[in-house]
């Protein structure tokens, strides 16, 4: 299970975000004609999130996105699958390396200046 909102990109530039904004525009509507698609066929729910999975892998492909961090990756953007987050590009600076926040008696890691 994907916890992180965030994944990874090449970079955190106003070109990416730029970009990242019309193929999630894109690929939302792309995602909702496959569920229209596949409840109007009958298709099964296995035939369903392999088309999914397919988009996914398109759309992530394009963005040149990684789910597990990579220190060639210096950007971090939200999922492609996320629609009702902002439109954020960060340097993954502004999280990594993380630190630590004490909380009561518990202690968490948290992004570097977040």
């Amino acid at each position: 299970m994907d916890l992180f909102p965030f994944d990874y990109v090449d970079e955190a530039s106003i070109r990416t975000k730029s970009i990242y904004k019309s193929l999630r525009l894109e690929f939302h509507n792309k995602a909702d004609r496959l569920r229209i698609k596949g409840l109007n066929s009958h298709l099964t729910e296995e035939a369903m999130m392999e088309n999914y999975k397919t988009l996914y892998e398109t759309y992530y492909n394009k963005l040149n996105q990684t789910l597990a961090k990579n220190n060639k990756k210096k950007g971090l953007i939200w999922g492609i699958e996320n629609f009702r987050g902002g439109y954020y590009c960060l340097d993954s600076s502004y999280v990594y390396p993380l630190t630590r926040i004490t909380f009561g008696k518990y202690d968490y890691p948290v992004g570097n200046n977040c």
